[in-house]
Order: structure tokens, then sequence, then C-alpha cells
């Protein structure tokens, strides 16, 4: 059943009533960065990478002490009832390893992911990626890390329902976090 919106999911090896939409494989970061070679009066280059996460977790308010890993690429994202009338709401966490980053200008970023399953496409997306400070262990509903900033709603690229591809931009707060030397950063995928 359909609640404020949906979610967005990938199945998961549980048995449990399908939620409104589902993540094909979490999210990715496809960055290019900028160097200047060692030589003098070399050129600029730059090196496009694309970066899978190193941690990624689920929450569920229904079970708020528990985290769930991406057993199978599978992430639920939203809100769905289950057969017998029990509702849930989760939310996917993917943190990124920036030590390779380090000393390098970010010139742009673009984080993406594609929906698996939706129950209802006559519903407006409202999937939503923010960034939150780096959780110290595995997050739970009850333990969550804490929202920083709204980074985008994720849009729609194309009429096709699921949608393989929802796509946006990164740049500034990679840009940020690799400046300020951080190691790692973490976004949060929910539905708004």
């Amino acid at each position: 059943m359909d609640d404020n919106g949906g979610s967005t999911r990938v199945s998961t090896a549980r048995t449990r009533r399908i939620p409104s939409r589902l993540l094909t494989t979490g999210l990715a970061a496809l960055l290019t960065t900028a160097g200047t070679l060692a030589v003098t009066g070399q050129p600029a280059w730059a090196l496009e990478t694309y970066v899978r996460p190193i941690e990624v977790a689920w929450t569920d308010n229904a079970q708020p002490t528990r985290s769930f890993p991406a057993e199978d690429g599978s992430l639920p994202v939203g809100t769905w009832q289950t057969a017998s009338g029990d509702k849930h709401t989760s939310r996917a966490y993917f943190t990124f390893d920036l030590t390779r980053y380090q000393g390098q200008r970010i010139i742009s970023a673009r984080a993406f992911t594609g929906e698996r399953s939706v129950n209802n496409c006559d519903k407006p997306r409202e999937l939503q990626l923010w960034l939150t400070e780096n959780p110290t262990s595995a997050p739970t509903w009850k333990n969550a890390p804490t929202a920083v900033e709204k980074i985008a709603d994720l849009s729609v690229l194309g009429p096709a329902c699921p949608a393989r591809y929802l796509s946006t931009m990164i740049t500034d707060a990679m840009s940020k976090a690799v400046a300020a030397k951080q190691d790692k950063i973490t976004f949060m995928l929910r539905i708004g």
C-alpha cells in the first residue's frame, strides 16, 4: 500500500510486501578531478572516475535499533505497509572514501541511481538526497547520522517508470569535503 508518496527500493531477501519504489544499486558518484603534471609548462589534466560507496546501509523506523546492509543491491527508500498492516519507513545511507582525492580539485561530481520497481507511477517523485555527518557506527533509525543539508531532489530523465536513471549534481558537497580534508562523505536518500 502506498503512503505519502510511496517508497523507492530494490528487492531484499527478506519476505515482505514490496514498497513503492526500489533503488537498483544504491548510489554511485561520477567525479571529474583536475590536477597539473609535475613537469613545468605541462597542461592541466582531468580524470573522470566512477566511485562506488564503501559503506551502504538502510534503516527502518519499525525496527529502530537495526541497520540493514544492501544484501543484493536492494535498498528500500520510503514508506510501505506489510500485509499485516505494519507501517515501515526507510532511508538509505551511502559513505564514500575521499582519501584518494585529497589535494585534487573536484571539477564535477554527479550522484546517480535508478529505480527497480514503483507501485504507483502516477505519484510525483519525491526522492531527496541529503548530506549527513559521517556515522561512527552502522546507522539505525534511532541512531541516524545528523542531516546537514538537503543537496537536491533526484531528477528523473525521461518518462520511464520505474526510472532507470536518477541523477543530481553533488559537486559543491564533494568539493567542500575534499577542501576540508575529510576522509569520507555520507549521503542519505529519503522520500520527501
